[in-house]
């Protein structure tokens, strides 16, 4: 089950820079949590697991939309 995105991308893309991660959270109705350069950087890393302790605590679990009408 897949709770949000985190895309990483290339800035040289432009406008285009981690639209996959846009692509995927609207589609599977989640939030875009975050995107960063290439591999990232220290404060990536720290913005992100910082991130996901504010999500995790704030984020009822729900039912994916595919699955409620089963």
């Amino acid at each position: 089950m897949i709770r949000g995105v985190i895309a990483a991308g290339n800035t040289n893309f432009g406008a285009e820079y981690c639209y996959a991660g846009k692509v995927i959270s609207a589609k599977c109705d989640v939030p875009y949590l975050y995107r960063f350069e290439l591999m990232g950087t220290a404060e990536d890393v720290e913005q992100v697991l910082d991130g996901l302790d504010e999500f995790w605590k704030d984020t009822p679990w729900r039912q994916p939309r595919q699955l409620q009408n089963q």
